[in-house]
This record gives structure tokens, C-alpha cells and sequence, in this order.
């Protein structure tokens, strides 16, 4: 079981979204200041309203090319992901809070081949 109040530092790869469910491949993301997981997908599902910094939006999608989780947090209303974004030219970086009301959260390692092995439920 992983405890999404440890995860941090987590490089976005890629961020799609299929009806009420979110997903999130990272390179890589800390446990702790010296536990290192593997490339891996979190998927948020059963979504029924995502709020971005408080303001409801249709889905969640990319801001900029490069994004880092940097905090999940879940309660019984849903999932709260903490994300800095970042552009080079002109360089700029921004926070926003994701808000996934009525979500629950699991996490698939992902192989080399890009293939998703067993997922890991971390509600």
C-alpha cells in the first residue's frame, strides 16, 4: 500500500483524461528522501467534479510540457493533487491545485516496455 502523503516529486509524462477518470504517467516519484518508485500510471477514477484552484473546469489536461506532482492528498470527498508547471521560453512556473471530487486513487507501475503491471490501490 503506498500512502499518497509521501509521494512527492513526481515528473509528469503524460496526462490524459477519459470521461470521469484521470490519468497520470510519471517518470518516477520519492516516497521519502531516499525511496525511489519506478516509472508508474495513477489513475484517478469516478470523478464527479474537477476544481482547478477552486474554479470548476470540464476536464483536467496539460498546462505546459513540463509538470511535477508535487503532493496528493485524499480525504472522503476525493482526491487534491498539487502540481508546479513550468515553461522555459519565455520561463515561467505556476502551482495549481486539482481538486477530483468523489475520486479514488490507484497506482500501476509501469514496466520498460511501457506495459502496466498489477495496479497497487492506494485507498
Amino acid at each position: 500500500m503506498i500512502d499518497p502523503e509521501a509521494f512527492h516529486d513526481a515528473p509528469i509524462v503524460r496526462l490524459s483524461s477519459e470521461g470521469d477518470t484521470v490519468h497520470i504517467e510519471v517518470e518516477e516519484f520519492a516516497l521519502s528522501s531516499v525511496e525511489m518508485c519506478p516509472p508508474s500510471r495513477i489513475s484517478i477514477r469516478h470523478c464527479r467534479e474537477i476544481l482547478r484552484d477552486g474554479v470548476p473546469v470540464s476536464e483536467m489536461t496539460a498546462e505546459s510540457e513540463d509538470g511535477e506532482i508535487y503532493g496528493i492528498d485524499r480525504d472522503a470527498g476525493g482526491v487534491t493533487l498539487s502540481i508546479i508547471w513550468s515553461r522555459y521560453e519565455p520561463h515561467a512556473e505556476w502551482s495549481v491545485t486539482y481538486r477530483l471530487v468523489g475520486a479514488r486513487l490507484d497506482v500501476t507501475t509501469l514496466w520498460s516496455t511501457g506495459e502496466p503491471s498489477v495496479p497497487e490501490d492506494i485507498d
